[in-house]
């Protein structure tokens, strides 16, 4: 199989999160098809924040307008122009949890494309320890952010209630480092 020749692109809409394109392929068969696809300029961190004192992890209920529903799961956000990886992490566990951590209790477990048929978004899956010594501040949601404060739950009380695929597939990486 070879990959298409792309003969235009035009964008349908841009939004400061995501931008819309169409693109006209031609296929090795000669075959022209129309794809839609979201591109967006950022790439996604999910972290998964396990207590190591109690093996318990942090989860919290977030309202999803994409599919309009109230979702448990772990806390997630963008990265930043000018972050790594560690930085976008340890940034928003303290925005959406109060912890402060650092390089050195993140672990990266996994990286993918969750719907690469018309997306180029990666989302990135990382562990974050902390512990009864680990400083606590004030939560910083950023605005518009609907999310409960969360709690500590064991991991498969958290597997069972996960609704999103890129939280169940960290939860597989966690068992795996074992």
């Amino acid at each position: 199989m070879q990959k298409p020749e792309i003969l235009s692109e035009r964008t349908l809409l841009k939004s400061p999160i995501f931008t819309v394109i169409e693109r006209q392929l031609r296929l090795e068969t000669g075959q022209i098809i129309t794809r839609q696809i979201v591109k967006k300029t950022k790439n996604s961190v999910l972290m998964v924040i396990q207590d190591v004192d109690t093996n318990k992890v942090f989860v919290q209920d977030e309202y999803r307008a994409g599919i309009d529903a109230i979702t448990t799961g772990f806390p997630a956000g963008m990265i930043d122009e000018g972050e790594n990886i560690y930085q976008a992490a340890a940034r928003e566990v303290k925005e959406e949890t109060g912890y402060i951590v650092n390089e050195q209790q993140i672990t990266v477990l996994d990286e993918g494309a969750l719907s690469e048929g018309f997306c180029d978004e990666v989302t990135t899956a990382v562990l974050v320890r902390v512990n009864a010594n680990t400083s606590k501040g004030a939560q910083e949601f950023d605005d518009g952010e609907y999310v409960n404060n969360g709690q500590f739950v064991d991991l498969n009380e958290a597997m069972d209630n996960l609704t999103s695929i890129s939280a169940v597939m960290a939860v597989h990486a966690i068992k795996n480092l074992d």
